[in-house]
């Protein structure tokens, strides 16, 4: 799902995948592989891409359907609800995000 919203989201704004990834400082290979879903984004870049897109982590993730644009609100709110970089260095931590992922995963392809 993951892939799919990102190339959508990078097509909409007229990309290519090598301009992509100049953008969020990953190769090619990185931004061809999140397409093609045969890996993931860290959380941060996750983070990142709804801010360049200007959609929500929820919508890339493929959690809600609708690409609503972030309002006012939440565009300040944002800096309060990032996780800090701290907290993903811990090895339970990420291993927890990681199977809250795997579950999203599972989720999407049950529908």
């Amino acid at each position: 799902m993951l892939g799919e919203r990102l190339q959508y989201l990078r097509l909409e704004k007229g990309m290519t995948q090598k301009e992509l990834s100049k953008v969020f400082k990953v190769s090619l290979k990185t931004i061809q592989f999140y397409e093609q879903n045969r890996t993931i984004p860290d959380i941060y870049l996750v983070a990142e891409m709804a801010k360049f897109f200007n959609v929500s982590c929820d919508y890339i993730l493929g959690v809600v359907n609708t690409p609503i644009p972030l309002d006012e609100r939440e565009a300040e709110a944002k800096d309060h609800i990032y996780m800090p970089k701290e907290f993903m260095k811990n090895k339970e931590t990420r291993r927890t995000y990681k199977t809250i992922v795997d579950y999203v995963k599972m989720v999407q392809e049950m529908k």
